[in-house]
């Protein structure tokens, strides 16, 4: 379990975003018979508030990536601002493989969604954060 709380000045206004990541064990365990490990999936409780309201507050958890990579959900990481909407990055990834992406999500202050999908080698730099 770990939590990383960020505060960021947008077009707005300051802002605080906090994520925290934990281990979802509702789901089932990963079995890497090559390695002999066991994975546990994660999920992510974002929360993004200014001097007087929350803005966003939001769940992440494996189903939201579904679509993108059958795989754990390793990392949700706060990249910035756009307008007025927070900039997120997503790592799925297979453990002990090279199967892996970076999903970008845009969450809007109306609370809507929008995701994108990069393989590895496709990252932008400024969400790979080079």
């Amino acid at each position: 379990i770990f939590r990383t709380p960020v505060s960021m000045d947008s077009e707005d206004g300051r802002f605080h975003v906090d994520i925290t990541m934990e281990p979802d064990f509702s789901l089932p365990a990963v079995n890497n018979e090559s390695f002999n490990r066991i994975y546990c999936d994660n999920r992510a409780s974002l929360c993004v508030t200014s001097a007087s309201d929350t803005v966003v507050s939001r769940q992440f958890d494996k189903m939201s990536f579904a679509e993108y990579i059958d795989s754990i959900f390793n990392r949700l990481s706060c990249r910035g601002f756009e307008k007025d909407a927070v900039k997120l990055e997503a790592e799925i990834s297979v453990p002990h493989s090279d199967e892996e992406c970076y999903v970008t999500i845009i969450v809007n202050r109306d609370g809507t969604v929008e995701m994108k999908r990069y393989e590895v080698e496709e990252v932008p730099e400024e969400i790979a954060g080079a």
